[in-house]
């Protein structure tokens, strides 16, 4: 889903196009960073000159190498990334076509167009170049200006302004690439990836209908292209039709059996339809094609860990999936979770202290390591990475209230947790987290000594989901806080041991059992209190549990 586009022309000199040119006599390998050398490269849709042309890239233009072929005649073919997704030759008339990719090879192609403007400030090839080698080292803004100013030199050149469209796509502006694409092909450029660029900029706004609409377009150009299936796959998933985007995934791996973006995106749908068998030989397939596929490393992984629960073939797979993208914070995220689970507590929280410095802003990886902090028992640490989770997150901003009233829970926060739970009373409808936050609601009003409002508490979670309540007894809240809350209860047990008469002990006792679901153990407890401290309310919650929970 992460679809970047990027072309290049760039401006000439003749020593320093030899200096790029001599050192690409290498050939080039799966996994590979490429460059390309020409002007125009067109962009096939399989490895046959004769084959359907999608899309096209440029001198400057950089790439990753997903496979390489040989055509009938021995001529080698690349599939690349990015914007391509499609099979380009290695020579094109008469010249290497693409040689080793790096930011000095890059920084060359923009000395390269700077003195080419020098000589001539209306060079438009050289302002195109620039700006593409600007745009692949993202610096978007010199970029951006260098196209405006090749549009300038050629307003009814179509394809400057797919190239600079394409810069507003890499900056997640939708709205003004949308602008551009559609003047692109108004003026004539009607290539298949044109279109599905335009469906990208649709998507970037969440107009999913129109987004559709275009790969659609695009796919009718050019229905050997397979990347406009998997586009409009997931425009369908996002509209909730999980039929036809499982339809269109196949119909992308059909068309086009290197896409393995699509592998991975049917992938993901098989693992939320709970398939995982089906997930993982997606995923299998997609590492078979191209190893280095990080995103199918980190996606194997994750079934692995959830569904396997085998942590040591996920660690083999993130390792190498950190190995090849080492800025990337989501691989972190996954590999502390599997060394946790292997006993490796402080390596689980070294990967997601560097997953939030790689990425400050990624919500997930602070609410990992609120959960790991609370159950170290260290509790100010954990409050404040739910906050943080809270302030820059969507997707945990509900349930992570509930985890966050444990921590005030174990913290003696009651007012905090009261709010926490209160709040996500409000606002939360899976059935399994109503019920736990009723019973630890519940807890917190036993030990303010709220009885009637605790056995409301307690009815309403067995009402949520009555089967979910019994496997409370054995499951307990899911507290983050386990292991010290856990201890608690041992605390105050042999305190009780001690001193078996002291009232205050087996109030505390008695709540610390219902918290963790211990019901019958919460009873006994609350019984034996009544037996010497008569009271009515806390008699009425006792007879109404028992009710609960034998009949």
């Amino acid at each position: 889903m992460r679809l970047l586009t990027r072309f290049v022309i760039c401006g000439i000199l003749l020593s320093l196009i030899v200096g790029v040119a001599a050192a690409q006599d290498a050939p080039l390998a799966s996994g590979d960073d490429a460059l390309v050398l020409v002007y125009w490269l067109p962009v096939h849709t399989s490895p046959d000159a004769d084959s359907p042309i999608a899309a096209e890239m440029v001198r400057g233009m950089d790439a990753q190498v997903i496979a390489v072929q040989a055509d009938k005649q021995g001529n080698t073919w690349y599939y690349l990334t990015n914007n391509a997704y499609g099979w380009v030759p290695s020579e094109w008339n008469g010249e290497s076509a693409l040689t080793q990719s790096s930011d000095s090879a890059l920084q060359q192609i923009v000395a390269e167009a700077s003195d080419a403007l020098t000589a001539d400030p209306q060079n438009l090839n050289a302002y195109i170049g620039r700006g593409e080698a600007y745009q692949s080292l993202k610096s978007y803004d010199l970029a951006l200006a260098d196209y405006t100013q090749a549009i300038n030199l050629a307003p009814d050149d179509g394809r400057l302004y797919e190239l600079r469209g394409d810069v507003y796509l890499d900056q997640v502006d939708g709205v003004v690439a949308q602008a551009d694409f559609e003047q692109a092909i108004k003026l004539g450029r009607t290539l298949a990836n044109t279109y599905n660029r335009l469906g990208v900029a649709y998507l970037q706004q969440g107009i999913d209908g129109m987004a559709l609409g275009q790969y659609l377009e695009a796919s009718s150009t050019t229905p050997e292209y397979g990347l406009p299936y998997n586009n409009m796959a997931n425009a369908y998933l996002n509209l909730r039709l999980e039929d036809k985007a499982m339809g269109n995934y196949g119909l992308a791996i059909s068309h086009d059996p290197f896409l393995t973006l699509a592998y991975d995106n049917r992938g993901l749908l098989y693992e939320n339809q709970q398939n995982y068998q089906a997930a993982l030989q997606d995923y299998n397939q997609a590492l078979e094609i191209f190893p280095e596929d990080y995103g199918a490393l980190v996606a194997r992984a994750g079934v692995y860990e959830d569904n396997f629960r085998d942590f040591t073939t996920a660690l083999a797979d993130l390792n190498r999936a950190i190995e090849l993208q080492p800025d990337i914070s989501d691989a972190y995220v996954s590999r502390s979770y599997a060394y946790r689970m292997l006993g490796h507590v402080q390596e689980g929280i070294d990967d997601l202290k560097q997953a939030v410095k790689l990425n400050p802003t990624d919500d997930d990886a602070y609410y990992n390591l609120a959960s790991v902090y609370g159950h170290a028992g260290l509790y100010d640490e954990a409050i404040t990475a739910y906050n943080r989770t809270i302030e820059i997150g969507d997707n945990y901003d509900v349930s992570v209230l509930l985890y966050r009233a444990q921590v005030y829970v174990a913290m003696d926060d009651d007012r905090n947790a009261l709010a926490d739970l209160d709040a996500f009373l409000t606002h939360n409808s899976r059935k399994d987290f109503i019920a736990t936050a009723h019973f630890v609601r519940g807890s917190l009003n036993l030990r303010r000594k709220d009885y009637e409002s605790a056995l409301a508490d307690f009815k309403s979670a067995f009402e949520a989901w009555p089967e979910f309540a019994q496997d409370y007894q054995t499951y307990g809240p899911g507290y983050w806080t386990a292991e010290p809350r856990i201890q608690l209860i041992a605390d105050v047990e042999n305190r009780f041991a001690a001193d078996s008469s002291n009232a205050d002990l087996m109030l505390q006792l008695g709540a610390l059992y219902m918290e963790y679901g211990h019901w019958n153990e919460g009873l006994a407890i609350y019984r034996f209190y009544l037996d010497s401290n008569p009271d009515a309310d806390l008699q009425r919650f006792v007879d109404g549990l028992d009710n609960l929970v034998n009949e």
